[in-house]
């Protein structure tokens, strides 16, 4: 599945400042998933904001243990703030020994990104971007610096049509390569390098595709997500968390 720029925290900044307008949207649910409600109001904002603002979900709840979800995401400025509850709107099955909690978390993107000079590092812990639904991304480590297949057989993938009529899928693979194994469950940026054209998605996991749209993608090996930013992030962005620390400098 193919992850666009306004979809997750791409992080670029350096977008146009436009005017002082400004839209917003708004979701929210009851805990039983029924009188979903929806707020979406306008004012003089540009095609780009709305076009962004109509990439997040209307989320309703799906567990009836868990909070309702709640997700809400305005653009002023050209930047696009999204403020959640974290919780998912879908089935939750707990794979993992932690216990999900409802908190708040906020992420900001330019709405028109701007390429890096040197793409930005992927925090160690704390997310690493926003899904379209609210929940927040995380990385390829977990809390001790081992890679997080290390702790459960998870996986995931990035399939992209093969033909124009897409009747056939293709999986596309990360240019990362596991280079020292006895680093796997303990160091896992250390135990991979990134290997130019061994795969084929850049250092960030992701690439130009065909319409011109630069797009990460999951895939089953190392980092799953992304390898790197490859657009400059904001300083507000919400990437990473309290002693997040930082991954090594892109093709290290």
């Amino acid at each position: 599945m193919a992850i666009a720029a306004v979809s997750m925290l791409l992080a670029t900044a350096a977008c146009s400042s436009g005017s002082d307008a400004a839209s917003t949207k708004t979701t929210t649910s009851t805990s039983s998933g029924t009188d979903a409600t929806t707020t979406t109001t306008a004012a003089a904002a540009s095609a780009t904001c709305d076009t962004a603002l109509a990439t997040f979900r209307d989320v309703t709840s799906a567990n009836a243990d868990l909070p309702a979800p709640q997700l809400s995401a305005t653009c002023t400025d050209g930047k696009v703030t999204v403020q959640t509850n974290a919780i998912p709107d879908y089935t939750y099955v707990a794979t993992t020994p932690g216990t999900l909690t409802e908190h708040d978390a906020t992420f900001s993107f330019p709405v028109e990104p701007t390429v890096a000079t040197t793409p930005g590092e992927v925090p160690r812990v704390g997310p690493i971007g926003v899904a379209v639904d609210g929940v927040p991304i995380f990385g390829p480590t977990e809390a001790t610096g081992g890679d997080v297949t290390s702790l459960n057989d998870a996986l995931m993938s990035g399939l992209v049509c093969a033909d124009d009529a897409c009747r056939e899928a293709l999986q596309l693979t990360s240019s990362w390569q596991l280079t020292d194994e006895s680093l796997f469950a303990s160091d896992t940026w250390a135990a991979h390098s990134y290997v130019e054209g061994s795969g084929d998605l850049d250092q960030c996991n992701g690439r130009v595709d065909d319409d011109g749209q630069y797009r990460y993608y999951t895939t089953t090996s190392f980092p799953y997500y992304l390898g790197c930013y490859r657009g400059d992030l904001l300083d507000d962005s919400g990437a990473g968390g309290p002693g997040g620390g930082m991954g090594p400098p892109p093709g290290a």
